[in-house]
């Protein structure tokens, strides 16, 4: 029944939007494209009435709550069949959440689907100091079961003899309770220092970067929907990445840091930390070179913008 009323309430607000499309353009002459930024509301409508005007295009992007049935109200999206049948293009930002919509729904025609990646703009590579002498890591993310930032504690206990900086940007639901394991697993350990900066604009971060030199930025998440934004301003900055098998992270290292696996140990995290801790300068900055140059050829949004206006121009 829960399925049944969710759809009612699409379908109304496909139909008020739909209205006031059709009372602010003339929607019968209109020969663009409409895009849709979320798979929702929104693309059905402009779907629903396609048949009556054949001259404009409709193109709609996926990201997480729009594309997972896990992620949706009693477990499905509304209207993906009819939207499917009719959308001229839907565009993914990873590999990953696009097999998972083909998956799904194995009617799809596969050419109607793009991975198109949005990307960071170009940042550039960090100064050379440092905050207290200490080697600084990295997490940014919320505070929430899913993100795990236990694990980085745990891992962040078992090393004695190197001096860390970790500094966690981001808040959350188990805030409270991931602050008190700190102090407790932490708080003791002479040669790590802590600090969790709590929910900061975007801004703060970057400038962070820009005045730092950040040794790792490291992510133990259990699941991600595509490539994470937080990876993608850490690697424009040329840091090494230390993450997990999940999502598409896998696709965002390749000889600029460490792959964990999905569900990694304590004992991974610690010693993944340890080894690029201990990398030599040499090594250092052929990781840092590796992870600005990903960034530059795969998550540039200079250049991956370009990409996708030319996608829609062939249509």
């Amino acid at each position: 029944m829960g399925r049944t009323w969710k759809s009612i309430e699409f379908y109304a607000c496909a139909e008020e939007f739909y209205k006031f499309i059709n009372n602010n353009i003339d929607i019968a002459r209109f020969e663009g494209i409409f895009y849709t930024f979320w798979c929702d509301e929104y693309t059905l409508s402009l779907i629903k009435h396609k048949y009556k005007n054949h001259k404009y295009k409709v193109v709609s992007r996926l990201h997480g709550r729009d594309l997972y049935n896990e992620r949706y109200a009693f477990g499905r999206q509304p209207f993906k069949n009819i939207i499917n049948q009719r959308v001229n293009r839907l565009f993914f930002a990873a590999e990953l959440p696009r097999n998972y919509y083909l998956t799904a729904y194995p009617n799809l025609n596969i050419n109607r689907t793009r991975v198109s990646r949005l990307g960071v703009h170009r940042a550039g590579r960090q100064e050379p100091g440092t905050e207290s002498g200490k080697k600084i890591i990295i997490s940014c993310s919320n505070i929430i079961s899913l993100k795990r930032v236990n694990l980085i504690i745990e891992g962040l206990a078992g090393i004695d003899d190197i001096d860390i900086y970790w500094i966690h940007f981001g808040d959350g639901e188990q805030g409270n309770e991931i602050r008190t394991l700190a102090e407790k697993k932490l708080k003791g350990k002479s040669n790590i220092k802590y600090n969790f900066r709590g929910k900061v604009d975007n801004r703060e971060v970057i400038e962070f970067y820009k005045s730092n030199k950040v040794s790792v930025f490291i992510t133990t998440s259990s699941t991600e929907g595509g490539c994470p934004v937080s990876i993608m301003e850490a690697m424009s900055y040329g840091i090494p990445i230390i993450g997990t098998r999940v999502g598409d992270i896998p696709y965002m290292i390749d000889k600029n840091g460490l792959l964990l696996a999905e569900n990694p140990s304590v004992s991974d995290i610690s010693e993944a930390i340890r080894e690029i801790m201990d990398a030599g300068s040499e090594k250092e900055e052929s990781m840092r070179q590796a992870s600005f140059k990903l960034w530059e050829e795969n998550f540039n949004v200079d250049k991956n913008v370009p990409r996708f206006i030319q996608e829609l121009e062939g249509l």
